[in-house]
């Protein structure tokens, strides 16, 4: 009984549509790949920014609750440690007890130089018995560091008893009380001055 040329036509995929095919998918992952670093990125800088500002509120709430002032100290990526050191200490005497820590990854960087806001001394940001900052400064968050653009995250923990994660790359602070709904700051309220 012979074949027709129907039925041997319909058993697969020529040469020339699997090319067609690869191409698409070649293509598709050349626009897609970097789209997909770029948010793998942004998140890394915002998971860190929203970890710092909980250290921050837990710091101050530690505080209060203990009536004792509080530390965090931020140690920088160095030597053979790969990554970034955030520590919390209550100020015991004679003695700090460290209470807690926290690494982040080393693709987020803490930066000391052209940055927008003024930078706590020495990476430390203290609580005073009463929750209030003791210390002034914000702490930016840059990364992902050795990519072209950097996200720049600052984390403020201010004496109101608040701490507030800017949006990325502002242009300048806004008063408190002046942001407008949906454009600036997020804030987490613990406590009223």
């Amino acid at each position: 009984m012979p074949r027709s040329k129907t039925l041997s036509r319909s058993r697969g995929y020529s040469l020339v549509e699997l090319i067609v095919v690869v191409a698409i998918i070649g293509i598709m992952a050349l626009v897609v790949g970097p789209w997909f670093t770029k948010v793998s990125q942004r998140n890394t800088v915002k998971s860190a920014a929203r970890e710092l500002s909980t250290t921050l509120a837990a710091a101050r709430m530690r505080a209060v609750k203990r009536n004792l002032p509080a530390e965090v100290v931020v140690t920088r990526v160095s030597g053979p440690q790969s990554f970034n050191r955030v520590e919390t200490f209550e100020m015991v005497p004679p003695t700090p007890l460290k209470v807690g820590e926290l690494e982040l990854p080393p693709t987020v960087d803490f930066p000391t130089a052209l940055v927008f806001y003024t930078q706590p001394a020495g990476g430390v940001m203290a609580f005073g018995p009463d929750g209030r900052s003791t210390t002034p400064g914000v702490f930016t968050i840059r990364g992902a560091v050795g990519s072209g653009l950097q996200n720049a995250l600052p984390v403020a923990g201010s004496g109101y008893g608040r701490e507030t994660a800017f949006g990325p790359n502002p242009t300048a602070p806004q008063p408190q009380g002046t942001e407008r709904k949906g454009s600036g700051p997020t804030t987490r309220q613990h406590d009223k001055p």
